[in-house]
C-alpha cells in the first residue's frame, strides 16, 4: 500500500500542485491528503477515482508499483523478433528438407521417422538462440534492461 502513497506524492510533485490545491480539486482536507501520503490512511475507491481525475491518469497508474519506483514497465516482445524466430525456423527446415534427408536415408535406410525429429529439434535449438540472443541484446543495449531497472531512488520524508 506504500505505492500508492508514493504515487500520490510524486504525481502531485510532477504536476507542481500543493497538498492544498489537491484537497481542494478533490473535495477533501489537506490533513487528509498528507495522510494519504504519509501511509497512514489510505483513499477509498471513490477517492482513487477522484485522484485519477485530478491527476489526468489511469486509476491503475496510482496503484502501479513500478511506477512510485521510477521503472519502466517491460517492453512487449517485438514483432521483427518473431518475424526473425519464425523465418530462421523456416530456413533451418528447408536446409534439413534439402540435405538432411538424403544423408539420413544413406545412414539408416528408411530416414522418414528421424528425419522430421531432426528437423523440429534443430529448429527448436535455432529458436531457443533467438530467444537468448535477443534477451543478451536487450540487456547490454543502450536503454536495454539493464538501465531500466537500475538502482531505485529512494524518497526521505
Amino acid at each position: 500500500m506504500a505505492d500508492i502513497s508514493n504515487n500520490i506524492r510524486k504525481l502531485r510533485t510532477e504536476q507542481g500542485m500543493s497538498q492544498a490545491q489537491l484537497a481542494e480539486r478533490i473535495g477533501v482536507t489537506r490533513q487528509t491528503v498528507s495522510s494519504w501520503e504519509r501511509g497512514t490512511s489510505f483513499p477509498d475507491l471513490g477517492m482513487l477515482e477522484k485522484l485519477s481525475e485530478a491527476f489526468e491518469t489511469e486509476p491503475a497508474r496510482l496503484l502501479d508499483p513500478a511506477y512510485s519506483a521510477g521503472r519502466k514497465r517491460e517492453k512487449p516482445i517485438s514483432y521483427s523478433f518473431v518475424i526473425k524466430a519464425v523465418l530462421l525456423f523456416l530456413f533451418v527446415y528447408i536446409l534439413g528438407l534439402f540435405f538432411g534427408l538424403p544423408v539420413l536415408s544413406g545412414i539408416f535406410g528408411n530416414a522418414a521417422p528421424y528425419f522430421w525429429s531432426l528437423v523440429l529439434l534443430i529448429g527448436f535449438i535455432a529458436f531457443c538462440t533467438c530467444l537468448i540472443l535477443e534477451h543478451i541484446s536487450d540487456c547490454t543495449a543502450p536503454g536495454g534492461a539493464a538501465e531500466e531497472y537500475g538502482p531505485e531512488e529512494t524518497t526521505e520524508g
